[in-house]
């Protein structure tokens, strides 16, 4: 019994490091560069990193539509994925 309670415990601690390890990586785009906005803060919500994808020929003096995607841990690089999908969004 102590075995597994042991067991599951190890298991909880390496699953939460995979998970801040991937948090904190910057996923990689196949186009364009990714832009993190670290405890980007808001009155609305708690303070939390964002990551903004800009076009290869992007300038700042140009006004562009803007598409927000809400889930942000599978819009780029599936190696930063829980099941190693994406969704390509650099791509398109």
């Amino acid at each position: 019994m102590k075995k597994h309670l042991l067991f599951g415990f190890f298991l909880s601690f390496w699953f939460l490091f995979l998970a801040h390890s991937q948090t904190n990586a910057l996923p990689r785009v196949n186009n364009g560069t990714l832009v993190r906005h670290v405890d980007f803060s808001s009155e609305h919500i708690a303070a939390r990193n964002i990551d903004v994808w800009l076009p290869d020929n992007y300038s700042p003096n140009q006004r562009y539509k803007v598409l927000y995607m809400h889930d942000g841990q599978m819009l780029f690089d599936a190696n930063t994925t829980w099941n190693k999908q994406e969704w390509g969004v650099d791509e398109t």
